[in-house]
């Protein structure tokens, strides 16, 4: 089984910029490791992940020394046709993958999240697969955690501490590490690694999140958790300031 390792980069929409023939040229002096693409929606493929263009990404991606994780927004009502989806990538070369389940969980969905992890399980029995669940579990009762965790490798949850407040990272990465904490204590079977996923932009972003943006959240993120194999969302919304933090960083290390 192949894990991520050192520092991953999300990519949502791989066509502002430029699409993966340019993103690739341009990770290795961001210091990354691994790439997590978006490979679709549900049962339906992204436009920037089709199955010909995929392999030739993966092959391009391996080629520079990256290795690739594609993601899937999930979706409870498609979750047969995920996992055949999800197949479909491990057999275009993909590392392993990462399921991005978030609201259309958050309720009533346990016991087909057990019918999606056993279905997984059996057609990916030794690939890596992580999900991307909530940042703070306590918030969200109703969501699958533990039924996730019956197949997952890792939980990767979205710490993205501008979409949340305006408090920063400082306030809320603790904070949400304490919480997987609290949950692992409740849920002894349910312990997987905990990798979060920071972000790179605030409420300059078309989006417009209550949080800004800070250089130095940014660094905190990355010497907090520099022992595991977190990630950043997303590649395309980094401006200016994160990708100067992250071109000197990796400057550093390769010295």
């Amino acid at each position: 089984m192949i894990e991520p390792q050192g520092l991953g980069f999300w990519v949502a929409f791989a066509g502002a910029v430029g699409g993966h023939e340019r993103i690739v040229t341009r990770l290795g002096e961001l210091g990354a490791k691994w790439i997590a693409p978006r490979a679709g929606e549900g049962a339906s493929r992204d436009r920037n992940w089709q199955p010909k263009a995929a392999k030739e990404h993966v092959r391009r991606y391996h080629d520079a020394g990256l290795r690739v994780f594609p993601w899937l927004y999930s979706r409870p009502w498609t979750y047969r046709a995920e996992v055949a989806l999800l197949k479909q990538l491990v057999d275009e070369g993909a590392d392993g993958v990462i399921i991005d389940a978030e609201t259309p969980w958050d309720r009533g969905q346990r016991a087909t999240a057990l019918r999606y992890m056993e279905a997984l399980d059996k057609a990916l029995p030794d690939v890596f697969v992580a999900d991307a669940p909530w940042a703070y579990p306590h918030f969200h009762p109703g969501f699958p955690f533990a039924e996730f965790a019956t197949r997952v490798n890792a939980r990767m949850p979205q710490a993205y501490w501008s979409e949340i407040d305006n408090r920063g990272a400082r306030y809320h990465l603790p904070r949400i590490d304490d919480d997987w904490a609290k949950f692992h204590a409740a849920n002894p079977k349910s312990v997987r690694p905990v990798w979060p996923i920071g972000v790179t932009y605030g409420h300059e972003h078309p989006s417009r999140p209550p949080g800004a943006f800070k250089p130095d959240d940014l660094e905190l993120f990355l010497d907090r958790y520099g022992d595991r194999p977190a990630s950043l969302y997303s590649f395309e919304a980094a401006r200016e300031p994160a990708l100067s933090v992250l071109r000197s960083r990796a400057g550093l290390a390769s010295k």
